[in-house]
C-alpha cells in the first residue's frame, strides 16, 4: 500500500515537472535566450499555458481550465513514455520517465547555479 501511494505520488510529481518542462521548452524563442531580453522564462510560460488553456479569455486559469490542463499533462506523458500502448506505464516506462525527468531537474539545477553565478559577478560559489 505505502509503495503504490509512493510510486502515485511521484508519478504526479514527475507529471508536473516534465509538463512544465515540456511547456517551458515550447515557450523558448528562437535562439534559445530565456530571461531579462531573451522573452522566455516564467512570464512565457505563463502566456503560453494561457493561451493554450484558458477557454473564457479572463486571463486566469478557473478550476475547469486547471483540469483540462491536468489531462493534457498525463495524456502527453502518456504518449511519450507509454511504449506498449496498454494506457499504463509498467516498470521499465515508469524508470525511463524517472530517468528523463531527473536529466531535466539535474539540467534546471545546472541553469540555476549559473544564474546565481552571474548574480554574485561570476565569482562562484560562496562558502
Amino acid at each position: 500500500m505505502r509503495r503504490t501511494a509512493w510510486i502515485a505520488t511521484m508519478a504526479g510529481a514527475f507529471a508536473v515537472a516534465l509538463w512544465a518542462s515540456a511547456f517551458a521548452e515550447d515557450a523558448v524563442p528562437p535562439g534559445g535566450q530565456r530571461g531579462p531580453g531573451g522573452g522566455g522564462g516564467r512570464g512565457a510560460l505563463r502566456e503560453k499555458l494561457l493561451e493554450k488553456f484558458d477557454k473564457d479569455g479572463d486571463g486566469k486559469l478557473s478550476e475547469e481550465e486547471r483540469a483540462a490542463a491536468r489531462d493534457a499533462i498525463i495524456d502527453r506523458i502518456f504518449q511519450k513514455f507509454d511504449a506498449d500502448g496498454n494506457g499504463q506505464l509498467s516498470k521499465d516506462e515508469l524508470r525511463a520517465a524517472l530517468k528523463e525527468l531527473r536529466g531535466r531537474l539535474d539540467g534546471l539545477r545546472d541553469r540555476i547555479r549559473e544564474r546565481v553565478q552571474e548574480r554574485r559577478g561570476g565569482g562562484g560559489p560562496r562558502g
